[in-house]
């Protein structure tokens, strides 16, 4: 298994490479700085490749990288928030809307 990379000020981004591309098949993709990264100094921001596989607080991208999610970003907490969704922070990307 390959290093954690830790990801702070992040953001869950549509992946929009294909605009016919129908919206429930549109790949998710992180974007935030990033610290422990093979290639980029700590606190680079970058876009991470497409997820594909989450577990609670990590995060492993097509690449292969593995990131553990640091704090989330303030405006895309706050996004979530004006938008009638539930913020778990344990389990981040089980957004429930609330009622």
């Amino acid at each position: 298994m390959k290093k954690e990379i830790k990801i702070h000020d992040w953001t869950l981004i549509n992946d929009k490479t294909d605009p016919y591309k129908a919206p429930e098949t549109i790949n998710r993709r992180l974007h935030g700085k990033v610290y422990g990264h093979p290639i980029h100094e700590d606190g680079t921001i970058i876009r991470t490749s497409s997820i594909i596989k989450v577990y609670q607080r990590t995060v492993e991208t097509e690449s292969g990288s593995v990131y553990k999610l640091g704090y989330i970003s303030p405006k895309y907490k706050r996004w979530i928030d004006e938008n009638g969704h539930t913020y778990n922070q344990a389990d981040p990307f089980n957004r429930k809307a609330r009622k």
